[in-house]
């Protein structure tokens, strides 16, 4: 689970730290990140998605007309960064994340230089009993790997030679993922230190919703519409029925969901439907006529369920076109039985009113556009009888925002003037 996360030079945060640890050190299992538009929530999603997209763990959908190919292309990673830097700023892009996994806390760094080349990698974990730099990777030092890191020389220098090659363009972590995924998981495990296995499993464990990107991972079964191979059918088999039961408790008018299929040439096209009762007749309705709103609770049901079954999940705009009353009683039914961790951005204040201050954070922007992430708990004391929305829309809290005069009929003039 992710304790603290910390930006430099990042999209519009010069320098933000975002700390998730509860009491007695526990890290929390659920926040929700408010502010007024604008204020870089999104850019704390858009953080782990490029620490995903470095470390080989996801990539952008390259069916996307904006797409980057797979970390494997070299120029795809320093892209993605170029489009997440700081505009007009000095100094490294820098990601430092501390994350807790197995009992114990990874430390991991990621910096890049202006044209989005990876300039430093290190990562800080648990060594045997005591805690030290498993490895460091910077530009224009020799690299440094903890000893026993990789125990087989064969594959300890087919790694080096890959960074060699790749250095800049992709991390140790994303090659390490790359021949993972390709060797024998066996020798993987008896070849590479475990403390390094466990962070890199827990990285891959991640589940980030970005409303940036499109992203993909393999084997996911895209809604509404998508093509699978014909022999992951019974993927297909397994969504369908979930879906069904979610928004038949969801929607009163949904009685149930269903994908059409056609199979051609060993694939699988399919399209999602739903059954829902208009003027007394039920009738099949495209998912994708659906609103905007039922369209991402598609993607809210995922990610509910990765977290409830102890994924780490990060979504952007959880709210989005969704009625405030129904993403809160989704949440309250939801929060108890997280075994994993959730963390979300999102507009809707009425869940205000359900949460713990101290799982509530707001993004406050003071008059030279400084921006500071903070705990409820830690602005202001929050007793039982006090309302966290109240405290919010009074200003308390920051994260509100201030409109001044809009003066449209003098607005209209300028319109008129260029006529």
């Amino acid at each position: 689970m992710l304790r603290s996360m910390v930006l430099d030079n990042f999209q519009s945060f010069d320098h933000i730290e975002l700390d998730l640890t509860g009491k007695n050190r526990t890290v929390k299992n659920h926040a929700f990140i408010y502010g007024e538009n604008g204020s870089g929530k999104s850019n704390l999603i858009n953080a782990m998605f490029l620490l995903l997209v470095s470390s080989g763990t996801i990539r952008r959908d390259t069916d996307s007309a904006a797409s980057i190919d797979p970390t494997g292309s070299d120029e795809s990673l320093a892209e993605l960064v170029r489009a997440l830097r700081m505009i007009d700023c000095e100094g490294n892009t820098r990601l430092d994340f501390i994350f807790a996994f197995n009992g114990s806390d990874a430390r991991y760094v990621l910096e890049f230089n202006a044209a989005g080349t990876l300039v430093r990698e290190c990562l800080s974990n648990k060594i045997n009993s005591r805690k030290g730099i498993l490895y460091r990777l910077e530009e224009g030092n020799e690299p440094y790997f903890v000893r026993g890191l990789i125990k087989d020389k064969r594959f300890r220098d087919k790694i080096r030679s890959e960074l060699a090659q790749y250095w800049g363009n992709r991390s140790l972590l994303g090659i390490l993922n790359e021949d993972i995924r390709g060797s024998n998981r066996q020798f993987i495990d008896d070849n590479v230190n475990p403390n390094l296995l466990s962070f890199i499993d827990g990285i891959n464990s991640i589940t980030v919703e970005s409303k940036m990107f499109l992203i993909t991972k393999k084997g996911q079964i895209r809604l509404p519409s998508g093509t699978i191979p014909s022999e992951d059918a019974e993927k297909l088999d397994v969504v369908e029925k979930m879906l069904s039961k979610f928004f038949s408790r969801l929607y009163s008018d949904v009685t149930g969901a269903y994908f059409r299929r056609e199979i051609q040439n060993g694939r699988m096209d399919y399209e999602l439907f739903f059954r829902k009762r208009i003027s007394g007749k039920v009738r099949e309705i495209p998912a994708d006529w659906e609103s905007t709103g039922t369209k991402n609770m598609m993607n809210v049901m995922g990610s509910l369920l990765s977290c409830v079954a102890g994924g780490c999940v990060f979504v952007d705009e959880m709210d989005t076109g969704v009625h405030d009353l129904l993403i809160t009683s989704v949440m309250e039914q939801t929060i108890p039985e997280i075994k994993g961790q959730l963390i979300a951005t999102t507009h809707n204040t009425c869940l205000m009113d359900t949460l713990s201050a101290d799982n509530v954070y707001v993004i406050g922007i003071d008059r030279n556009g400084f921006k500071k992430i903070r705990c409820v708990s830690s602005i202001e004391r929050i007793r039982p009888q006090n309302s966290i929305r109240h405290k919010y829309y009074e200003g308390n809290l920051m994260g509100i925002p201030y409109i001044a005069n809009l003066d449209l009929d003098s607005i209209a003039e300028i319109g008129k003037e260029d006529e």
